[in-house]
């Protein structure tokens, strides 16, 4: 089909064999033109289990399409392979993927994510604040037990030196960073109208900014190794569809979607990939906050709204953190190394694209 489709622009506009082809992949991030595997590898992903709370989503496979810098194709990404040799001669007996970094790690979904992909041969290195420390080191040594290297590092992923410092510290210890994947993230209840300026600054220092400062850190380390990496951020089905009584976190869910594809963009002449995921419904302690919150908002029994909307989207269970953690799995893996500058929902349906 590429081929008609290539031959019939070439007559239509008086073009060189190939050339429409050529114009086209210089458009995209990417620069290089996908295969029937790219495809196959997301439909494979959707056929599992893994994706059993995935539905009504368009799943684009494309590159990115849109515009983009020129780039050498000379180091298309690969699950670190000069990283294993490394490691393996540094660590007998180490088995490992590359590495990964996950902020707001001590819990939930972030927690979720740090165990699956060290599940897929990650080393890991956990973040989140300072008060979480001992979370995080439980769940590093769960890591370490999978037959994985772990490492702590707490920190505020609002400030800008400490961002720098902490990705500069898991390429020091554990050798590169190859995943980055930013979580960190919190919730708070206001309208327009009721908005607290500082409540305001708050939430999009951490759900904007944050994100923000590591893309920015990964992206300078990933570029410095030249072999490419996966950069993941958090977004929400807040920042797809806008729901009332939630203003402040509704923008920096938005921003979050703004940042990953503009830094896809940016991003995939050094093989980069750029993707975020949007959570819907999902069991932790952030969504008992919100059960919590619109418990007293509309004078309802606690667990009622979660209940409501439930039984309003087609997959009716709440989602799990294992089933985002699923789907960060295979934007990491090299079967997903076409995908980029995109934001998927992992709602069970609430949201059809």
């Amino acid at each position: 089909m590429l081929e008609k489709v290539s031959m019939d622009n070439a007559e239509n506009y008086g073009l060189a064999p190939g050339e429409y082809i050529r114009g086209v992949v210089d458009s995209i991030p990417l620069k290089r033109v996908g295969q029937a595997q790219d495809i196959a590898n997301m439909v494979s992903f959707l056929a599992s289990d893994k994706a059993s709370y995935i539905t009504g989503q368009m799943c684009p496979g494309n590159g990115a399409e849109g515009p983009g810098p020129s780039t050498n194709q000379a180091n298309r990404y690969k699950p670190c392979e000069r990283e294993f040799q490394a490691l393996s001669l540094a660590f007998p007996g180490t088995m490992s993927k590359g590495v990964a970094l996950v902020t707001g790690a001590a819990q939930g979904i972030g927690r979720a994510i740090a165990i699956q992909l060290a599940t897929d041969g990650f080393d890991i290195a956990v973040n989140d604040i300072a008060g979480k420390v001992t979370l995080l080191e439980a769940l590093s040594k769960e890591i370490v037990s999978k037959g994985q290297r772990s490492i702590v590092t707490p920190g505020d992923v609002t400030s800008e030196k400490e961002v720098e410092a902490m990705v500069g510290e898991v390429a020091t210890k554990l050798g590169s960073l190859d995943v980055m994947v930013a979580n960190a993230g919190i919730y708070r209840a206001n309208t327009l109208i009721n908005t607290p300026v500082d409540e305001y600054d708050q939430l999009m220092t951490v759900n904007a900014r944050g994100p923000m400062l590591c893309y920015k850190y990964a992206a300078k380390q990933m570029i410095v190794q030249g072999r490419g990496g996966r950069i993941i951020g958090a977004a929400s089905i807040a920042g797809r569809r806008p729901y009332p009584g939630s203003l402040s976190y509704v923008m920096s869910k938005f921003a979050v979607r703004g940042l990953t594809q503009a830094a896809a963009i940016e991003l995939g002449e050094y093989n980069i990939t750029v993707n975020a995921y949007a959570p819907g419904l999902t069991r932790t302690p952030m969504l008992d906050n919100i059960d919590t919150i619109k418990t007293t908002q509309l004078g309802i029994a606690s667990g009622e709204y979660i209940e409501r909307r439930v039984n309003n989207i087609p997959i009716k269970r709440v989602g799990q953190p294992q089933d985002v953690a699923n789907l960060v799995s295979f934007l990491a893996s090299e079967k997903a190394s076409y995908i980029t500058g995109q934001t998927y929902g992992v709602d069970g349906g609430m949201i059809p694209s």
